[in-house]
Formats: C-alpha cells, structure tokens, sequence
C-alpha cells in the first residue's frame, strides 16, 4: 500500500492544529480523541466506532497506511502510533513530527 500524501498532510495538520483533545485506549471518548481518532474524525468517512483501538480499514486505506501505522524505530524498536499515543505518553505534536518524518519526507519508508 502506498502512502496517501495529501491525507497524510491532513491529519497532521489536524493533529498540529489544536482543535482535538488527546485522549487514550480508544479512538474517541467524551469529545476527546486518540490521534488515530482525529484521522478518523477529519476523514469524514462513516462507520467507524469511538470504541475501536485501531484505524477501520476504510480510513486505513484513505490514509494509504496500515491500521496501526509506524512512526519509526526508536531505540531499535518499532513504535506504532496507538503505543506512542496511549503507552508513551506522546502528544499530539510529537506524534505529527514523527509521521511528518517518516512519511512526508521525499523518500518514503
């Protein structure tokens, strides 16, 4: 699957802009949101449940990424954006600068 850029860029954008409330476990719960949440939410696409964990495949897709995407290899580990999100602790801006890097960069990995 190839990377969708121009959504990629979205939800960075959107992660950046201030506009979502970071929350963990689920992809949205009480008006906040995970960052795979806020991709779902500015996706516009239906279906998808607060509940789930992970990216329905349908936003997966649109994104052109897995549904639990890699934000790189930090200390020779693969760390994924629910694990970022929920386990480490990241913000929503350190998690937009590591799928800017990984992703938008000219070359993609």
């Amino acid at each position: 699957m190839k990377p969708n850029k121009p959504n990629i860029l979205k939800w960075v954008k959107a992660l950046e802009s201030g506009d979502f409330r970071q929350t963990i476990g689920q992809l949205r719960k009480n008006g906040d949101y995970c960052c795979l949440g806020v991709a779902c939410s500015i996706s516009r696409l239906r279906g998808w449940k607060g509940t789930d964990a992970q990216l329905p495949q349908k936003v997966a897709d649109w994104l052109g990424l897995s549904a639990n995407p890699c934000l790189g290899n930090f200390n020779y580990k693969p760390i994924f954006a629910a694990e970022a999100n929920d386990a480490q602790n990241w913000d929503f801006i350190k998690i937009a600068s590591k799928l800017r890097k990984r992703y938008l960069s000219k070359k993609v990995k």
